[in-house]
Parts: C-alpha cells; structure tokens; sequence
C-alpha cells in the first residue's frame, strides 16, 4: 500500500510540475500506471546503524561524521564504500587478505589464525590495502546493481 502511495503521489508531483491540463493529466497517469514495478528501479534508503548492521564482510555505502572544525555543526558528512566486520571471523575464514602488521589482532590458537577486530573498512577495488574508517559511522545502504547491458 505504502508504495501505491507513494507512486501515486510521484505522479501527482510531475504532473503538477509540467503545468499539465486535466486531460493531459489523465494520459500521462495511465501512461505510468501500464509500466510494470519491476521496470521501476527500487529506491535505496539509509539504514541506520542503531537499526540494523549489514552482513560481515558485506560491501555497502556509508554515511560517516568526521570532525571537522570549521564547519558550524563540528562535523561533515562523508559517503563512501565501506564493510563492516562483527568481530567474529577469523583471517582464515574470509573474503579479504588480511595482514596483522598494520592491523592490531587478537590471535586465536584453538583455529590457528587471526580474530578479525569488530569494525568498518574502508572498501577499494582498484588497489591492494584497505584502512579501518576511523569517522563515525551512522547510517548505510546496499550498493545497488550495476546497470543492465541494452
């Protein structure tokens, strides 16, 4: 019901920006209303982080505070690609090549390998290292599909 709603408002809204008449008005409402919800890209909503985490080691976009002086509110925004990790996994156990020089980890002997630390990561494809997201972080959402081939 929510998303009929919220289709119906779309259309009132464009319709009223274009300055249509009333019987241009109908014609676009039925126009829209034959195109299928599966041809309607699905809108991507920040989920809080009190709300919800992403599965581990899941790519996502963050929403990060970073302190930031000059600006007025302390802080700026930040989006970027990141993953988080629950602190339960090991280094054996992973997408990722983990490297504990530079990462402080717990080593767990039962398994024989590295506890990877609970936390966000910063998430890069063209290079080899990856960094903890040291801002805070408060809200994320899946990365949508890439767009299909015509």
């Amino acid at each position: 019901m929510t998303d009929y709603i919220e289709r119906k408002r779309a259309i009132v809204n464009a319709c009223n920006s274009l300055e249509l008449y009333p019987s241009e008005y109908a014609k676009l409402e039925d126009a829209l209303n034959k195109i299928s919800a599966a041809d309607v890209a699905p809108v991507q909503k920040w989920i809080s982080v009190k709300d919800r985490l992403p599965e581990n080691e899941q790519d996502v976009i963050i929403c990060a505070e970073r302190r930031h002086y000059s600006n007025p509110n302390g802080f700026i925004r930040i989006v970027a690609k990141a993953f988080y990790t629950d602190g339960k996994h090991d280094t054996e156990h992973t997408a990722y090549v983990w490297n504990n020089d530079y990462i402080d980890m717990e080593y767990d002997d039962e398994n024989d390998a590295f506890l990877i630390p609970e936390g966000w990561w910063e998430s890069i494809e063209y290079g080899e290292e990856f960094s903890a997201v040291s801002d805070f972080v408060t809200h994320w959402m899946p990365i949508p599909e890439p767009p299909k081939e015509e």
